[in-house]
């Protein structure tokens, strides 16, 4: 299990949101413990959906939090939860799509239950509800603002977000290189692809996977490498924030963070969304953030970051 170091100043208590097949769904509540000793009725609350590819990856996964997002938490004394959700290739997209909309119900309904239980005088504020992801969640935190309009989002934040999963970058091959490393010939990434296809107990999921080279592990790489991701995500148009754009009318305002050298997923992913919805939803507040790095580049940055320092002011001014 990863260590939690990130997380000091926060208590940690895990609920299940939901059941799959007699499998727990489950959703980490972290709260400041500032907030603990004097318990108030105005939090407001920061959904986190973690990254990985929707293969890997893990709701407390600390490496890929951002130290600049446990500090916006703690100084706006906001409660964070870590949702679970079904990791590809065992279900499909529309699954991943089930799980944001059963979790967002269960925020609705449950959460001030489960809140209460941990302090009768701590409340959250359903009106100041912000949710961000990196990667892969960066996707899941704009498809919430899509498939949960009744929550009411007041900010979302993307970081490196694969949103728009039909550029070349995710379609074609030939442009396959990963962080500099050599490209695995198709055949063998095939082979990876169909072993693990193969070994798959049906009705099985995972909710969690730690990078590194297990066989989820390969099968992400190959997947990246020869740029398949799309068709295990799905073509739906319910999965393509890019198409859902064109029959929207509303949208909450967003911060769109990316590398501009992110050879994981391309910054054209943000920037065509970004500028789609400048277009089609031009009152909607849009902050888009470039600056130079790889993939997961703001993991260890800090709120001394001019950038952060300068976004939060478009933080303050739309949740916290």
């Amino acid at each position: 299990m990863a260590s939690l170091s990130k997380f000091g100043a926060f208590a940690i208590t895990d609920v299940v949101y939901k059941t799959v097949n007699n499998q727990p769904l489950k959703a980490s509540i972290l709260i400041p413990k500032t907030i603990l000793e004097k318990p108030e009725g105005n939090c407001p609350l920061l959904v986190h959906w973690h990254g990985g590819g929707f293969v890997l990856g893990e709701r407390n996964y600390e490496p890929w939090f951002a130290t600049w997002l446990v500090q916006l938490a703690e100084e706006n004394g906001a409660v964070i939860i870590n949702p679970d959700y079904r990791l590809l290739p065992e279900v499909k997209g529309v699954d991943m799509l089930d799980d944001i909309k059963d979790f967002w119900a269960w925020v609705r309904t449950s959460l001030s239950q489960e809140v209460v239980k941990i302090s009768k005088d701590l409340k959250v504020n359903l009106s100041k509800v912000a949710v961000v992801g990196e990667s892969a969640g960066g996707y899941l935190a704009i498809q919430s603002a899509f498939v949960c309009p009744e929550i009411d989002i007041k900010l979302v934040i993307s970081q490196y977000g694969c949103v728009d999963l039909k550029i070349p970058h995710f379609l074609d091959p030939a442009e396959a290189i990963i962080r500099g490393e050599p490209s695995v010939p198709s055949e063998a990434s095939d082979n990876v692809i169909k072993k693990y296809l193969k070994n798959m107990k049906p009705g099985t999921f995972r909710t969690s996977e730690e990078p590194g080279p297990s066989p989820a592990g390969r099968l992400l790489y190959a997947l990246l490498q020869q740029r398949r991701l799309l068709e295990f995500v799905g073509p739906e148009k319910s999965m393509c924030p890019m198409e859902l754009l064109e029959d929207t009318t509303k949208f909450p305002p967003i911060w769109m963070i990316h590398g501009i050298d992110d050879t994981t997923v391309a910054k054209e992913s943000t920037t065509n969304f970004y500028y789609k919805l400048r277009e089609l939803c031009p009152d909607v507040p849009t902050l888009l953030t470039l600056e130079p790095g790889e993939h997961s580049f703001d993991a260890d940055v800090t709120s001394d970051e001019t950038w952060v320092k300068e976004s939060w002011k478009f933080v303050a001014n739309h949740w916290a």
